[in-house]
């Protein structure tokens, strides 16, 4: 009976999945527009904004090239985020295979790394229109701390996420390191 019911989950999610990623691509782009309303960088030139910082001297222009070499592995972090998103989708029907396991198989954690993947598209994106806005008030050191944790977002996120497990003691385990990273460190 087990083996049934989780063999018509594993169908319906197969069916199903195209209209709940749609649905999941819509709630994600307008919680991202949400948020990037705030922060209209639509209008900016950002070779004016860069040129303009640019004029403080050496120190700022390397100070640019830096920012420039964030921006540009934000872009690369981005296009392959979207490729991994493109397998994670396609491979769908695979991860629903483990739904004929008592314990779900890999299905709840291939969901969980989906909207995780998802997640930090999304911060990284206003990171990087935060960091924009903050070159165009002319504060670059602010703007180049900003763009450097949009690139380190997806790290941090990963350290910081920790899997549930069934495990009472495992949870536990992982409750007690999660409170360790978190506290500050004695001398």
């Amino acid at each position: 009976m087990q083996l049934v019911v989780g063999m018509l989950k594993a169908v319906i999610v197969m069916i199903c999945f195209r209209e709940i990623y749609t649905l999941g691509v819509g709630v994600v782009e307008e919680f991202l527009n949400s948020i990037l309303g705030v922060v209209d960088v639509n209008k900016i030139n950002l070779a004016e904004a860069l040129s303009n910082n640019i004029q403080g001297g050496i120190f700022t222009a390397v100070a640019c090239l830096v920012m420039l070499i964030c921006w540009l592995l934000l872009i690369c972090q981005f296009i392959m985020k979207g490729i991994e998103l493109l397998v994670m989708r396609v491979a769908i029907p695979f991860a629903c295979i483990g739904l004929l396991n008592s314990d779900g198989g890999v299905f709840p954690d291939y969901v969980r790394s989906f909207l995780m993947t998802a997640f930090t598209v999304v911060i990284q994106l206003t990171l990087l229109n935060i960091s924009i806005a903050t070159i165009m008030i002319n504060k670059l050191i602010y703007g180049i701390a900003i763009a450097v944790v949009a690139v380190n977002t997806p790290a941090i996120m990963g350290k910081y996420m920790v899997k549930p497990s069934a495990s009472p003691l495992r949870a536990l385990g992982n409750s007690a390191r999660t409170m360790r990273a978190l506290l500050p460190r004695g001398h």
